[in-house]
């Protein structure tokens, strides 16, 4: 498993979780982070990550390709471009001012990315984890940090175009 800048191979999405702490997910042929060509899937029985480190460490069985995750992530891509492409074109016949505009063209894409960790940690809620299965927050820290940063990002953003006024 590997990818380089967003180019390779990955694992995306996870269901059916099971009181072990196992659930199913699908390995991919990636392009610029987006899933194309599902590769299979399998039980992913143990992760870990190493301390310090980005990476993580898998102990999985491959099954064929679950179908059903398949086109649940075909979807929620899909969702994501064309749900973008239609508040960009929505705003442009809003007389709204920029900023506003803006803020809602970043907050969007910001909203769709979150709802997955929302929606795996709701799925974990509700099956029985056995003691010795960890449950993970809703938000890794990688992603706290993404969400930090989006929001520098607007902030800035906001802020520039302030100047330009």
């Amino acid at each position: 498993m590997s990818s380089i800048n967003g180019f390779g191979t990955t694992f995306y999405g996870e269901c059916d979780y099971q009181p072990d702490g196992s659930y199913i997910s699908t390995y991919w042929l990636i392009l610029a982070f987006i899933p194309i060509i599902p590769l299979y899937s399998a039980r992913i029985l143990y992760s870990e990550t190493a301390r310090f480190s980005t990476t993580r460490q898998y102990q999985y069985e491959k099954i064929p390709i679950h179908w059903q995750q398949v086109s649940r992530i075909w979807a929620f891509v899909g969702t994501l471009v064309v749900g973008y492409l239609a508040c960009v074109m929505y705003l442009d016949q809003l007389s709204i001012s920029e900023p506003i505009r803006m803020t809602i063209l970043i907050a969007y894409p910001i909203v769709m990315l979150l709802l997955p960790s929302f929606l795996h940690y709701q799925a974990k809620k509700q099956v029985a984890f056995q003691e010795n299965v960890k449950l993970l927050p809703a938000f890794s820290k990688k992603t706290l940090f993404l969400i930090m940063g989006l929001i520098v990002c607007v902030v800035l953003f906001y802020a520039y175009l302030q100047t330009q006024n």
